[in-house]
């Protein structure tokens, strides 16, 4: 078990978000996301190990999203600087995925503000709980992949990509 403090997980008894705050006497606290909850979650760190291993737990990935990059390599030098900058990231949901062969993906990779069939107005955008709406875009021989944020435009407007455990 590898979390550090701010890391999200999230509990699949209620789907509901925590974020690790600290410890508690050996313990790891939990803090509820969501404004309207206030009863944290205590739990060993033996615990907190079996309930990832058992589903129970969920980490929350967390992901870069810049805006308007122009194509992959873009992508993984802000992706690079991001993570040097000690920034957190942003969590974020994946609502759809698209599979491409590798002559798609190379051609997406290579330009992000090309229109995409795929995209639609419906798509993109951030839920109630503040968790970007993200499509996954995977290319089919290689497993290559990264994330979309298009804000309902039909091109790539925010990009990143996956950095933690993927949800």
């Amino acid at each position: 078990m590898n979390l550090k403090k701010q890391d999200l997980i999230q509990t699949t008894f209620n789907g509901r978000d925590s974020k690790l705050v600290g410890k508690w006497r050996g313990n790891l606290v939990f803090s509820p996301v969501d404004s309207d909850e206030d009863e944290c979650l205590v739990y060993t760190p033996n615990e907190v190990a079996e309930l990832l291993e058992t589903g129970e737990f969920r980490r929350v990935g967390r992901a870069f999203f810049g805006r308007k990059l122009a194509n992959l390599d873009e992508l993984r030098e802000y992706t690079k600087a991001s993570i040097y900058s000690a920034s957190a990231g942003q969590p974020y949901t994946v609502v759809k995925e698209i599979y491409l062969d590798s002559q798609d993906f190379e051609a997406l990779s290579r330009d992000f503000f090309d229109d995409q069939p795929w995209l639609s107005k419906e798509d993109g955008g951030v839920t109630r709980d503040g968790k970007i709406r993200c499509i996954r875009v995977v290319n089919s021989e290689t497993e290559e992949r990264f994330l979309v944020n298009n804000e309902g435009f039909s091109y790539c407007r925010y990009t990143a990509l996956e950095i933690g455990p993927t949800v």
